[in-house]
């Protein structure tokens, strides 16, 4: 007997060398994700989109380079909700001066993500609360997430701290889904009465958690909480003991044909012979043609041997092109499946050289064939393919497969073409590398030698030019005749690529056009821009300012104020404005032109981007965008004036700024109310009445009926706390009107918790089961009698229907950091 010898992980990740590769490997993982697909960024304009890469925020990271990444976005506050970093690497960031610059909404938008981050702690949570103690929880939704990710004493200590926090069916479905048995068992302990939806059974068989399956049975033996699809999950996923479990305990009103066919799909033989043995729904031809395509032998030979559906031809075309040579030679030998050329063409393009012979014994390959392996690049294949008499068409391959090879960069490939297959045509075929993989010189010149009908054109070199490969522009300006065009020099200063814009300058009399100088300033090149702007007279258009002062060039920005005359258009103070480029925006403003006016537009941007400084700078220094009513009238044509702005987006230091400053109508201060009592913003909700109740500022509206709405929508959308705010601050603690469709909806929701402080305060919604599919829990059934109150007698506080939608749905955030070790 072998002895293996077991190493934890962090003793292993110590070893510098070892750190070092699996660091490097992150980096290699997180650069493929999001490479730029160079086919995906040709442009179809002059300018083309040769530079227009979107920067991503990469899944993988080491602690060093992550630092250096997020000091460009948002450093303290990344750590926090989308890496989760323990607090030992957080205390050093999360200061006192952060807080002062970060508002409440904004913070608690952070600990609440936190609390839904797989990797969250309890200890971590803690300090996080103590470092922000005014943080606002979720009430609608913070409880059912917390719940999904499994994290009990984070749901713990959340329930216990803040009593607002209300849950709904998505708790139980989540939990269930995800396996969390002991979550689950707490919250049917300490939410009495809350339910899930016929989605929790279906999630839990669906994973294969037998033990949450069988608490939900026992515990809400109901019709409505099975889902007909649940037997159908548990065998498409292999989970015997489920299946059974469901049969045996007649929870199998969904099954049918497909229950075998996906288990036979997933090579689930044992499910398969269960279901084969113990139900009489059978199955179809799908049955054996997935299993083969997965390459399951042993399920392919029970189902031909036990069943009598036989398969299809595409049993033999998807076991060929995914390699697995067993089930093909038994489907062609014993089930008697005749080959056919898709499958033979679906081996060759994916390599499989034993299945291909094996094939090629049985069925000449045709021209596809040659063309699938050449275009995936198997060149061993390809090799075999074109020796004598292995082919009915003289070595032939369809009229783009040299194209697709050379579009592809792969020079072994195409000479290989070349050689063997005369009359091969492919017109323009540099023009294809300078497109398709410009840094392949070599290509380029075996094509120019050995091709030399097959030409290109100037688009050869304006690709050339605008990919950064400066070796192949000298080599088409050296060798060919054809030249380039002015896109050229357009592309190539739009892509940073200096050495090329110097070299067609210095060699080519093609020129360029404003747009140079333009693409150049957009792109934040100022090397470029100066050099254009000393060696060159085209110049460049008010777009140049524009679009530098959009994405934050600001040096590009005073180089062009202070040594060009084109000027900017509205657009520059428009997108400066909104992007928060304060110093750009006082540098536009210094150089203003005297006819130039700016309005009302340029505050609500700063408004609605939160850009207090901006919104500040604007008010401060320009007369002609101070607000008031009557900007805000017109600000309202698109249904965004500046205080709904700030409501809308969270913004509360700027929206205290314009409320400070009298920027607000009663009208619009209620229909701001209503959205931010809809979306959980309860600082916001609490400055707005704060705002109303000092004197002078009330308007005229009878106060209960003015906030009558926002209390709906808060209790519509599960934030209880600003409900519990506006009734005690608002309402005046008078009775409340909730129609008959908004109850059902709170039920059908299960939001047990809001139903009851709705009994509990003047609202009597019948009894406490019902809603739209799960059960009570309590006494009685689940429908509207047995008497009153929330959860009494009668009900028990049943009331869960089919959830939001899409409830069990998990989104794994796979991003782990190693900082301890």
């Amino acid at each position: 007997m072998v002895e293996t010898l077991s190493i934890p992980f962090h003793r292993c990740f110590k070893n510098v060398v070892i750190r070092a590769n699996i660091l490097s490997y992150c980096s290699v993982l997180s650069s493929l994700a999001h490479k730029a697909d160079l086919h995906a960024i040709q442009s179809k304009s002059s300018t083309g989109a040769f530079y227009k890469l979107k920067k991503k925020v990469p899944s993988y990271s080491s602690g060093a380079n992550l630092i250096v990444l997020l000091s460009r976005v948002q450093p303290e506050l990344w750590m926090v909700s989308r890496y989760a970093l323990p607090w030992s690497f957080l205390k050093h960031y999360l200061t006192r001066s952060l807080f002062d610059r970060v508002d409440v909404i904004e913070r608690s938008h952070v600990i609440n993500a936190y609390c839904r981050h797989p990797n969250a702690t309890l200890d971590t949570l803690i300090h996080l609360l103590d470092w922000s103690p005014d943080f606002v929880p979720d009430d609608s939704t913070l409880f059912d997430r917390v719940a999904e990710r499994g994290h009990l004493d984070i749901l713990k200590y959340l329930n216990n701290r803040y009593h607002n926090l209300v849950a709904s069916c998505d708790a139980v479905d989540r939990a269930s889904y995800n396996g969390h048995l002991e979550v689950l068992q707490y919250i049917f302990e300490h939410r009495e009465g809350q339910a899930g939806s016929c989605l929790a059974m279906e999630g839990a068989a669906k994973k294969g958690h037998l033990n949450v399956l069988r608490l939900i049975h026992e515990r809400y033996n109901q019709q409505e909480t099975i889902n007909p699809g649940a037997i159908i999950l548990a065998c498409k996923n292999g989970h015997l003991d489920v299946v059974k479990y469901l049969d045996q305990h007649q929870l199998d009103s969904g099954c049918n044909v497909s229950a075998m066919d996906y288990a036979s799909a997933g090579g689930h033989l044992s499910v398969v012979q269960y279901l084969h043995s113990s139900r009489t729904e059978g199955c179809t031809t799908d049955a054996m043609d997935d299993a083969s395509a997965g390459g399951h032998l042993s399920v392919v030979q029970y189902l031909h041997s036990s069943r009598s559906e036989g398969c299809t031809k595409k049993a033999l075309i998807s076991a060929s092109f995914n390699g697995h040579f067993d089930v093909v030679q038994y489907l062609v030998e014993t089930v008697l499946v005749k080959p056919g050329s898709e499958a033979i063409d679906r081996a060759a393009t994916k390599g499989h050289m034993n299945i291909l012979q094996y094939l090629a014994k049985r069925i000449i390959p045709s021209k596809n064939t040659i063309t699938g392996a050449a275009m995936a690049g198997k060149i061993d294949i390809v090799r075999y393919l074109l020796q004598p008499t292995k082919t009915k068409s003289n070595h032939g391959c369809s009229p783009n497969t040299l194209k697709s090879v050379i579009e592809s960069g792969n020079l072994e490939m195409a000479t290989l073409l070349h050689q063997s297959i005369p009359g091969l045509k492919c017109p323009n075929s540099i023009d294809l590398v300078a497109q398709y993989c410009p840094q392949n010189i070599q290509l380029a010149k075996f094509l120019h030698v050995n091709r030399p009908t097959d030409g290109c054109t100037s688009l050869a070199m304006d690709y050339a030019a605008g990919y950064g490969s400066l070796e192949l522009v000298t080599f088409l300006d050296k060798y060919r005749t054809e030249g380039c065009t002015i896109k050229a020099m357009i592309a190539s200063s739009g892509s940073g690529h200096f050495d090329i814009v110097k070299y067609l300058d210095g060699n080519r009399k093609e020129g360029c056009s404003s747009a140079a100088m333009d693409e150049a300033a957009a792109q934040g090149h100022l090397d470029i821009v100066v050099y254009l702007d000393k060696h060159r007279k085209e110049g460049c258009t008010k777009r140049a300012i524009d679009s530098a002062a959009e994405n934050g060039f600001f040096d590009i920005v005073k180089y062009l104020l202070e040594n060009r005359s084109e000027g900017f258009s509205e657009s520059a103070v428009k997108y400066a404005t909104k992007n928060g480029h304060l110093g750009i925006l006082s540098l536009l403003f210094k150089h203003r032109s005297v006819t130039d006016k700016w309005n009302f537009l340029e505050m609500k941007l700063a408004v609605n981007s939160g850009k207090l400084e901006i919104v500040k700078f604007i008010h401060d220094n320009v007369s002609e965008a101070k607000f008031t009513y009557h900007d805000m009238d017109q600000a309202a044509f698109d249904g965004s004036g500046a205080i709904q702005g700030a409501c809308l987006n969270g913004h509360i230091k700027v929206l205290d700024y314009l409320l400070q400053n009298q920027c607000c109508k009663e009208w619009e201060f209620f229909s701001v109310l209503e959205r931010a009592s809809e979306f959980g913003f309860l600082p916001i909700v609490e400055l707005l009445v704060n705002w109303w109740k000092t004197p002078g500022n009330a308007g005229s509206s009878p106060i209960n009926i003015a906030f009558q709405k926002s209390f709906e929508n808060a209790i519509l959308d599960g934030y209880l706390t600003i409900a519990r705010f506006l009734f005690e601050n608002c309402l005046d603690r008078k009775p409340f009107d909730i129609n008959e469709y908004d109850i059902q909806q709170l039920k059908e929701r299960g939001r047990i918790a809001i139903i009851r402080y709705l009994n509990n305060n003047g609202k009597e919604l019948g009894g406490g089961g019902g809603g739209g599919g799960g059960g009570g829990g309590g006494g009685g059934g689940g429908g509207g009698g047995g008497g009153g109150g929330g959860g009494g007698g009668g009900g028990g506080g049943g009331g869960d229907g089919d959830g939001d939608g899409g409830g069990i749905l998990c989104i794994f955030v796979l991003c782990h950091l190693f900082t301890n070790f």
